[in-house]
């Protein structure tokens, strides 16, 4: 995968519940591949207070979240699109939910970025149909990545 593509920026304060950039690369590399995306996409790592103000100026929760995906949609004319959007994750919201739900911190992780790269790609779960091809996707990559039949944790 081009480095250019994927833009990984940590702004959060606690580093210890950072996954190295690889990390990064080794679960997207085969969705990039997968989709066939030649676009750069960001991931934004924040700590929850930022988190509780992104959730609440465009979602309108007042709450901590583990993540929010941002699609660049615009369709203006003569502009090449090469920007598929932003993804931003909460590190330690993350952590938490990982303890709760009793799996590993970075399998979580790895699903919630498959997760949003699906947002980003138009794929949604408002309806039961849509739900459906959603899931499905995300528990084919997470057998892929890390062999996991009993997809139960969201």
């Amino acid at each position: 995968m081009n480095n250019d593509i994927l833009n990984v920026v940590y702004l959060c304060k606690n580093f210890l519940l950072m996954p190295p950039r690889f990390f990064f690369y080794k679960v997207l590399f085969k969705l990039f591949l997968f989709f066939n995306i030649k676009k750069n996409v960001c991931f934004v790592l924040l700590n929850s207070d930022e988190m509780i103000f992104l959730n609440k100026k465009y979602k309108n929760n007042n709450c901590v979240t583990d993540i929010l995906s941002f699609s660049n949609n615009l369709n203006y004319k003569n502009i090449k699109k090469e920007f598929l959007g932003d993804i931003i994750l909460c590190p330690l919201e993350i952590y938490y939910r990982s303890i709760l739900k009793k799996i590993n911190y970075l399998v979580y992780f790895s699903y919630l970025l498959i997760h949003g790269l699906l947002h980003l790609l138009n794929f949604d779960h408002k309806n039961f149909s849509d739900y459906k091809i959603m899931f499905f996707l995300e528990k084919y990559f997470m057998k892929k990545f890390w062999n996991i039949n009993n997809f139960k944790f969201i």
